[in-house]
């Protein structure tokens, strides 16, 4: 049917008129509203009819939530992600399983947490060269939160007091915490290095020196580590920033609410302190 438009002359055709075109944001939209609807459709039938070929077919469709999450937890690291990806492959089976389509509650709500959280345990549990106690460990995880947390409260780098009570902890364990960073991860003698002038393929060991094994006993005894750990507490914390942390010294003197002079005094201290324990 045509019909005139009053004043305008203009003839439309309301039948034939074309729909307003759906932008990007809309379609993303609707195809997630479909990919919801879709779940809880499978959940539903799921739940009456126990067929093993629809959980299947869940765990298949929301393998993207789980790459997803993967991809965020692994810091660009391509063989962690997929180890995490096994583990959260795990979490996801655990969540449909456990999942409730009665509480009318969305399954990816009640999927993420589950997930993450396996692969959180993961990472606290089985990325470490050495063994450290559990508390340490969610404590050192909490950290960059709680430094990006106030750095972005604040408009500068949180002070070690800020963050030992933005954590709820000590100052003395805030700064144990940060020093696992020494500890969470070794280099194997094997691993392949490249020099300047050399073509071929090397390994740690091979930069080693020869010396007297008397010598090498003496380096090997010494442990940095620990020799770190018997500094007082503020020239750690310039240790750790400056060469753990990469920070500058302007960054560690607001972490510690001292002059850039001071830290530069504080450095050279536990610096001297470093080499009178180390063998000559």
């Amino acid at each position: 049917m045509t019909e005139l438009i009053p004043d305008s002359g203009v003839a439309t055709d309301q039948e034939d008129a074309v729909p307003p075109a759906i932008n990007p944001s809309e379609s993303r939209i609707a195809k997630q509203s479909s990919t919801a609807s879709s779940t809880a459709i499978l959940f539903l039938r799921l739940a009456r009819t126990h067929d093993p070929r629809l959980r299947d077919r869940l765990i298949v469709n929301n393998g993207g939530l789980v790459r997803h999450i993967a991809f965020k937890l692994s810091n660009g690291s391509e063989s962690l992600e997929e180890d995490l990806i096994q583990v959260g492959n795990i979490g996801l089976i655990k969540a449909i399983d456990r999942f409730d389509p009665s509480r009318h509650v969305k399954f990816i709500t009640y999927a993420v947490p589950t997930i993450t959280g396996e692969m959180k345990r993961y990472l606290r549990d089985s990325t470490w060269s050495i063994g450290v106690a559990r508390e340490m460990k969610e404590l050192y995880t909490r950290i960059p939160h709680a430094k990006a947390y106030l750095t972005s409260r604040l408009g500068r780098v949180p002070t070690v007091p800020e963050m030992a009570q933005e954590l709820k902890v000590s100052e003395e364990e805030l700064l144990r915490a940060m020093e696992l960073t020494l500890i969470r991860y070794t280099l194997s003698l094997n691993n392949p290095v490249r020099y300047e002038d050399d073509e071929g393929s090397a390994t740690v060991s091979d930069g080693l020196g020869r010396s007297a094994p008397s010598t090498v006993d003496e380096y090997i005894d010494f442990d940095l580590d620990h020799a770190i750990g018997e500094l007082k507490p503020n020239e750690r914390a310039t240790i750790i920033g400056r060469y753990y942390e990469d920070m500058t010294q302007a960054a560690i003197g607001e972490r510690l609410r001292v002059s850039q002079m001071q830290v530069s005094r504080l450095h050279r201290k536990a610096l001297m302190q470093l080499r009178e324990r180390c063998p000559r």
